[in-house]
């Protein structure tokens, strides 16, 4: 079948069953669909069938498995309370939910069936919040580290291969729990299944960095203590949480992903058909025997949830054991404690970006507040080393950094419930960037090097070396063909470069695309976008293409893999850079599951032979499509061509002029945004960034 007619269909399916079910993504981020794993993990059930069986016949209740949990709370810039940045009291009433649950001290155990009741158990399994981090730095909120992504949505291949690497605490010491703001609205969480590192064959197949549980923030916590949390339901009592965990332990769902005559290799659960939805009837029997819906790894409604059995346990309790890294975890000693029962001051705040290149005005917002009493009054007592103001007491402070240094920020927090500092040292960094360590222009890369000529790029890991090249063994390759990015933007990042007395740079690569074949579906497409970063991790937009657009060869369906004849140099120039003292390059690959991305041979180099931007004057500028162009500082008035880009680089507008100083220009039917127009002749190229808005 089409691979994006596949696709489609399988998005259709979702959307349809959304309203009805709650998805795991359990069986499809373990990638259990492949033979391979498949047969590494039938050999690990046996393996694991052994240990069980000596741990079966153990009468005395064995020693409590304490678990240290940090919360990584990805946002996007909120306030604490506020979206995606849930607040401690979400985090903690997941916690107690977890302990609840495998203690068998849940308070709706009563409801469970009597036939069930009776081969309950208790997992004997805690989940403590740890206090300090890996390098021993005390969390300001014990068990949750708040993170920034910077992004409205989490793909779970952006979760798996940028979040994660990004923000794991050492999983030998620390459980790590995610919770983001899904981009898929059917998935509730995912977990991944434990490594049994000590068993032949299958370490290779999992990442340290990627283990732990990844939850939408809408269901992790208890409406029971977060009212709000009630727009969740029926998924609104944590139990996608405690589901979670349970893979993350060795638990399959309880139906064994298959049908009567699959196993989840537990004895004393009964087979069923497939997974239970809402409250199912009490008499419910699919295959023969009446069906366990009460279990936590089935799918039914949180209400309806209400035990492990006494297998299950076993088998998680000895996951803990036989796993390399749930053993040396259970073992570590990190500093942990229980979930906090009083009310608390906590001192917190977010600032834009604390590192510049200029002495600059930085925004600072406190997040302060009472645990368990958020509407307590808070006084607040700002101190800004270097800045101006010195000191202030809002909850939101300008501050101007006015000369090059590093700099403390200290926030003391009191109310009723006490007093809290956090402070941040050497946290403002106004400094330029190393212009000595930087490399001279031009520069060349081509790839060919083990792996790069040049030291000093970045690589994220969505791009890779490719065996090809254009006449040449090695490119660069994103490969947007057997990974789907979900749009999300993956870069790769030049060495630094001087541009000190430079006002503009050329950048050309060689490059090759093709498209997967159009299936006649309005989706999106590919593209690849350059931008020039300043040293400082600023960096300013200069070109983007994407689809036919990008296109050096004919759709196909199959891995797009270049000859000699689809490939092309593309050239972008950077003009009106002379404040820049150090430069980078990021390429960009903004992914749709499309095909692949090949680039080779990058040059860069100085063109201060063409004119900067303040030769072309555009007035005016916004402007609604409708303006006038001119040259400053020219007298040879030379034949030109007019053109007008978008901000894809497509062409808008074409014409050709004799003897040209000043012309005007009518595009009504532009649409708002950023258009870019060159004035090119013999000898010089003018460009102008401008912008429409009706």
């Amino acid at each position: 079948m089409n691979k994006s007619l596949l696709f489609f269909i399988l998005i259709f399916l979702s959307i349809q069953t959304f309203a009805q079910k709650r998805y795991c993504g359990f069986v499809e981020s373990n990638n259990w669909l492949n033979p391979t794993k498949q047969e590494k993990m039938l050999e690990m059930e046996q393996k694991l069938a052994i240990e069980i069986s000596k741990r079966s016949n153990l009468k005395t209740k064995g020693e409590v498995f304490k678990i240290p949990v940090v919360v990584h709370v990805v946002h996007n810039g909120e306030s604490i309370g506020v979206g995606a940045n849930i607040s401690a009291e979400q985090v903690y009433s997941q916690i107690e939910v977890l302990n609840e649950d495998f203690r068998k001290l849940n308070a709706d155990f009563s409801k469970v069936r009597t036939e069930f009741q009776a081969v309950a158990g208790d997992a004997e399994i805690e989940f403590v919040l740890a206090t300090h981090d890996p390098d021993g730095k005390e969390l300001i909120e014990p068990g949750i580290n708040r993170y920034n992504g910077n992004k409205t949505s989490w793909s779970t291949g952006d979760i798996d291969n940028t979040l994660k690497p990004a923000t794991s605490f050492d999983p030998y010491r620390y459980a790590n729990f995610w919770t983001v703001k899904f981009s898929r609205s059917d998935l509730l969480g995912y977990a991944q299944f434990p490594n049994y590192i000590t068993l032949p064959g299958l370490s290779e197949t999992e990442k340290d960095v990627t283990d732990g549980v990844v939850m939408g923030y809408e269901y992790f916590g208890t409406s029971n203590t977060i009212p709000e949390l009630i727009s969740g339901a029926p998924y609104d009592l944590g139990r996608t949480t405690t589901h979670e965990v349970g893979h993350w332990l060795g638990l399959r769902h309880i139906w064994g992903d298959g049908g009567c005559g699959v196993d989840d290799f537990v004895d004393d659960t009964p087979q069923q058909a497939s997974d239970y939805l809402g409250c199912p009837n009490a008499t419910d029997n699919t295959c023969n025997s009446l069906d366990m819906w009460e279990n936590f790894m089935d799918y039914t409604n949180d209400a309806c949830m209400g035990l492990f059995s006494a297998q299950q346990v076993t088998r998680m309790r000895t996951v803990l054991e036989m796993d390399d890294m749930r053993d040396a975890m259970i073992k570590a000693e990190t500093p942990s404690i229980e979930v906090p029962s009083q009310s608390k001051m906590v001192a917190f705040f977010q600032s834009e970006n604390p590192e510049r290149c200029t002495p600059s005005k930085i925004n600072f917002n406190s997040s302060s507040y009472v645990l368990y009493n958020q509407s307590a009054g808070i006084n607040l007592t700002w101190q800004f080393e270097g800045g101006t103001p010195s000191t202030a007491s809002a909850t939101n402070v300008e501050v101007e950094f006015k000369d090059f240094g590093v700099f403390d920020v200290q926030l003391i927090a009191s109310s009723t419930a006490g007093s809290d500092t956090f402070l941040l040292e050497d946290y403002i960094k106004i400094e330029q960037p190393f212009v000595s360590e930087a490399l001279t222009l031009p520069f060349s890369e081509t790839f060919e090097g083990t792996p790069f000529d040049n030291l000093g790029w970045a690589e994220e890991s969505i791009w890779e070396i490719a065996s090809i090249g254009r006449n040449s063994s090695n490119s660069l390759l994103a490969d947007n063909y057997d990974y789907d990015f979900g749009g999300s933007a993956g870069d790769i990042i030049s060495p630094s470069f001087r541009l000190e007395g430079i006002s503009n740079i050329e950048i050309s690569f060689d490059l090759a695309y093709a498209p997967y074949s159009d299936t006649g579906i309005d989706e999106p497409f590919d593209s690849l976008a350059i931008y020039l970063g300043d040293g400082c991790g600023n960096k300013t937009f200069l070109w983007q293409l994407g689809g036919n657009k990008l296109a050096t060869a004919d759709s196909t369906e199959s891995t797009f893999v270049p000859n000699a004849s689809e490939w092309r140099q593309t050239s972008v120039l950077a003009q009106g850079i002379s404040n820049f003292l150090v430069g980078r390059v990021y390429f960009s690959n903004i992914g749709y599951f499309g095909n692949n991305i090949y680039i080779d041979n990058v040059n860069i180099k100085a063109r201060n032979d063409i004119s900067s931007n303040s030769d072309l004057i555009v007035s005016p500028n916004p402007n609604d499509g409708n303006f006038s162009i001119s040259l400053t500082n020219f007298t040879d008035f030379s034949d030109a061509t007019l053109t007008v880009f978008n901000h894809l680089g497509i062409e808008v507008y074409n014409a050709f002029s004799e003897k040209f100083n000043a012309a005007l220009i009518s595009l009504p039917t532009l649409k708002n945004g950023i258009y870019i127009v060159r004035v090119e002749t013999a000898s010089k190229t003018h460009t102008k960034r401008i912008v429409v808005d009706k």
